[in-house]
């Protein structure tokens, strides 16, 4: 016997309820497993903003994140990019080398090649880190290759630096020696001279470590002949510490002691590693008096942890010279133990760093059990609640096609016919009606972005105007001129050519018409009254002896005050001059 049409409805109204049970039980599920990648998003979307203004406080928030591996590819992104942003510019740990690794599957897949690039170098140097050298090499030649395809010769130099570092840590001189070449050509090709002379440095250093001093000093002297033209005094210091060892494996002393004293004035702030060159010159010589003051001097803070180990042997061999034999042999023994010391010192860092790996990967594999878990989860209940939707539509299909056998009349089709016609006219008109809507806001579409484009090519000109008008008003004025005229016409002075009245003159100008903003950059780079005088005298596109000229200073006293420069405004890296670093501000 057929079940009656209110029994029918009663089942149906069940199932409707449960099925809204699984509805609401998906939602907390859902709600549940989303949470934390929630909490991640909103970690993200403040750190974000914040990096520019307090990297430390954004690191902080990121450091804070702990469920990366159920976030979602996106904010993962996100979270490597901002990260890598932050080691470059505060010198925070990049993030742990899986998760890197996912980033960069993914942007392998979805990416563009410049992105594909930055995360690739952010993988290498995490792999480097670790004291992974073989990985780290493969990973750079990947982004290697990727910024040659795209010509980008500046990013290429920067990895082949990278890939001679990691060569030289592993002791393969060899091809340390290739990748420092590559990378001087490559700096050669993108236009960067002074990162080019650097480069060569480094080959002549790498084939003094191959015992080729003559190959070794010619690189050198080439690199010292380039960064005379371009770099400053921290530069030429660094290139005659390098001269100056090359001259010393020779034997040739003199030539050394001239390169070694001329490093030391150039950068005296880091000149420990020169001191202790210099001091083994003497010893070598057998002026003991001068080799002591020498490696006094190198017991300096400095960069090198090396530098006050090896100075434990090199203070034993000069008391050996002096007669001091019990002397020599504590000296000896510091150095013994001190040596002995950092290599245990070395592999209890690698037993530890292999410790913290180990948990690491232990407890990401639990949390990407536990990820897949929650995951298959969710599949079989979908599966379950779409099963659950095709019987009760299944079901409700049946009912449907069994009330309109039984309670279909043949008047009620015949108004339902009617209706639907009515309904297809209307749907028509409709239809008629949006068409033209449509059109209308199509063309008003068109009008407004031929008058945003209009407008923006407006602005652009108008910022073209503004900029052209400020150098007009510079090279134009009475006291840009002056100063041009005195610069190069002048003879040396006794005193300064530059009086107080000429000053305020150019500070009116610079400070009122062509750059107001540079008073706020000085005052919170802590920049001297000193060293502000050679800011606005960039201006005038003066060189270091002009400058010298104007202010009746001696001829290398630009470059120091250059170089303290560029240091509180961050222009060390940088190929800007200070003249196109203040017309941007």
């Amino acid at each position: 016997m057929p079940r009656s049409p209110q029994k029918e409805i009663s089942i149906f109204v069940r199932m409707i309820r449960t099925l809204g049970l699984y509805i609401l039980l998906l939602c907390t599920c859902v709600s549940c497993i989303n949470k934390k990648q929630r909490a991640a998003t909103r970690v993200l979307d403040v750190a974000e903003p914040l990096a520019a203004t307090h990297p430390e406080a954004a690191y902080a928030l990121l450091d804070s994140i702990d469920n990366l591996v159920i976030m979602d590819g996106n904010n993962l992104l996100r979270y490597c990019f901002l990260s890598g942003w932050l080691s470059d510019s505060i010198h925070t740990p990049l993030p742990h080398i899986d998760d890197l690794e996912r980033a960069k599957y993914h942007l392998d897949r979805h990416g563009t090649l410049p992105e594909q690039i930055q995360m690739t170098i952010y993988y290498g140097r995490a792999l480097a880190a670790e004291g992974l050298s073989k990985p780290a090499s493969e990973v750079y030649l990947e982004a290697l290759d990727k910024s040659l395809t795209l010509n980008n010769y500046s990013r290429a130099a920067s990895i082949c630096l990278a890939l001679g570092d990691i060569s030289r840590d592993m002791a393969d001189y060899t091809l340390s020696k290739d990748y420092y070449q590559r990378a001087a050509a490559y700096f050669l090709q993108a236009g960067d001279k002074r990162a080019w002379g650097m480069a060569l440095k480094n080959v002549g250093r790498e084939y003094a470590a191959l015992d080729s001093l003559d190959v070794s000093l010619a690189y050198m002297l080439r690199a010292d002949s380039i960064i005379q033209q371009v770099g400053d005094s921290a530069d030429l210091s660094i290139i005659y510490n390098g001269i100056g060892n090359v001259y010393l494996r020779r034997g040739e002393y003199d030539a050394a002691k001239s390169y070694f004293v001329q490093s030391i004035a150039l950068d005296s702030t880091n000149a420990v590693p020169t001191y202790s060159a210099l001091g083994q010159l003497y010893l070598a010589l057998d002026s003991l008096p001068q080799a002591a003051t020498c490696f006094h001097e190198a017991q300096g803070p400095t960069h090198n942890p090396d530098t006050h180990t090896e100075l434990l042997y090199h203070y034993s061999l000069l008391e050996e010279k002096k007669g001091n034999i019990e002397e020599a042999l504590s000296y000896m023994r510091q150095y013994v133990d001190s040596s002995e010391a950092d290599i245990m010192k070395m592999k209890h860092t690698n037993l530890v760093g292999a410790k913290t790996q180990f948990d690491r990967r232990l407890l990401l594999k639990e949390k990407f059990h536990d990820h897949q878990t929650i995951k298959l989860f969710r599949r079989l209940f979908f599966g379950a609640l779409l099963m659950a939707s095709i019987i009760i539509g299944l079901y409700q299909h049946r009912i449907n096609r069994k009330n309109k056998h039984i309670f279909q009349q043949a008047e009620e089709l015949q108004v339902q016919k009617n209706n639907l016609r009515q309904q297809q006219m209307e749907l028509k008109q409709l239809a008629r009606q949006l068409t033209e809507h449509q059109q209308w806001s199509t063309e008003q579409l068109q009008q407004k972005q031929q008058a945003y484009n209009e407008k923006e090519e407006e602005i652009a000109r108008l910022r073209m105007q503004y900029d052209q008008q400020r150098k007009r008003l510079l090279t134009g004025s009475a006291i840009y001129k002056k100063i041009k005229k005195l610069a190069t016409t002048t003879k040396a002075s006794d005193k300064e050519l530059l009086t107080p009245k000429e000053w305020s003159a150019i500070y009116t100008l610079i400070n009122d018409a062509v750059c107001p903003q540079l008073p706020n950059l000085l005052e919170r780079a802590n920049i001297t009254q000193a060293e502000e005088q050679y800011c606005y005298l960039a201006f005038f596109g003066l060189d270091a002896k002009q400058e010298a000229l104007l202010l009746h200073v001696s001829a290398d006293t630009p470059h120091k005050y250059h170089t303290r420069i560029r240091r509180k405004l961050n222009l060390i890296d940088s190929g800007k001059s200070f003249y196109d670093h203040f017309m941007q501000l």
